[in-house]
């Protein structure tokens, strides 16, 4: 392991970094693509211009992760049956992100709009607009895919203005998604809270993702780097989610713990040995499978 200054613009971000081969995959085995395509209204809510949204107290808000996710979902089913009703689909929800991204230190940030009291806590509330490496790095990933598939530059140029939040550092009053902890670990935060901010594991390798997809279309050593810190710190805080013989633990900061996240925590595990063949994630896969198996 060594430490490494990102280069560039992130200058500032100096953080631990094993050197893991990024492995190229094919697109049947990306994050987030499925064998077969799936109805194109599922079970979310919509707007009037078709588009997802969170409904809350009888509110209709805008969800980053909810339209990154149709985004892909739908790529996904794009590959198999080409119906363009899907496309325009897709393009409806990557208009809706385009349009209410903040700009912020050459970069490009999602905003969530609504209140989220974190682990349904009162007193512990994100205040909007708050951000999410989450909502980055999956957006990231179909704003990359859906310029693969229809060579818009469009939207490239926004694939590049969410990598480029990836390059700034938590900073005070300011958009920011990304810190590096006081271990020297880069950390992609999911609930961008100071203080108290979350350390949601999902949310970070999720976002990791996102540098995957975007290394896939740049080839770009920043890129690398970024994404290597990032499985760097997955190796290191997967065994402390980790609890022997019962399900992990959602974060590193409050210790809560939903089974239903421990499976995703074993897909992820997965597939970050999928992408770089290092074998402490498949040990890290087996354990956590062999702690908590589905039923």
């Amino acid at each position: 392991m060594t430490s490494t200054t990102a280069g560039g613009a992130a200058a500032e971000l100096d953080f631990k970094r094993a050197d893991y081969t990024i492995r190229g995959l094919p697109a049947d085995s990306w994050p987030y693509n499925a064998s077969a395509p799936k109805p194109l209204d599922g079970k979310e809510i919509y707007d009037e211009e078709g588009v997802s949204v969170r409904v809350i107290n009888g509110r209709r808000y805008n969800h980053p992760v909810l339209q990154a996710q149709f985004m892909l979902t739908r790529l996904s089913s794009y590959r198999h049956n080409h119906d363009p009703a899907y496309l325009t689909r897709v393009e409806a929800h990557a208009k809706r992100l385009a349009t209410t991204a903040v700009h912020s230190r050459g970069a490009l940030y999602l905003p969530y709009p609504f209140e989220w009291p974190l682990h349904g806590d009162q007193s512990n509330v994100m205040k909007p607009p708050w951000f999410s490496a989450m909502a980055q790095g999956q957006a990231l990933s179909a704003f990359v895919r859906l310029y693969e598939v229809t060579g818009k530059q469009q939207y490239r140029e926004i694939a590049d203005g969410l990598f480029a939040s990836f390059k700034n550092l938590k900073r005070p009053g300011v958009p920011w998604t990304v810190d590096v902890d006081d271990r020297g670990y880069l950390w992609f935060e999911e609930y961008a809270k100071e203080p108290g901010a979350d350390r949601a594991f999902n949310g970070h390798v999720f976002a990791t993702y996102g540098l995957y997809d975007y290394y896939r279309l740049t080839r770009d050593a920043q890129v690398e780097r970024l994404m290597q810190g990032g499985l760097t710190a997955a190796a290191e805080y997967m065994w402390h989610i980790r609890q022997p013989g019962q399900a992990s633990r959602y974060c590193l900061t409050h210790h809560h713990s939903y089974p239903q996240y421990h499976a995703v925590h074993v897909e992820q595990l997965a597939m970050m040995f999928a992408m770089t063949a290092a074998p402490e994630f498949d040990r890290a896969r087996d354990a956590f499978t062999a702690d908590f198996p589905r039923k």
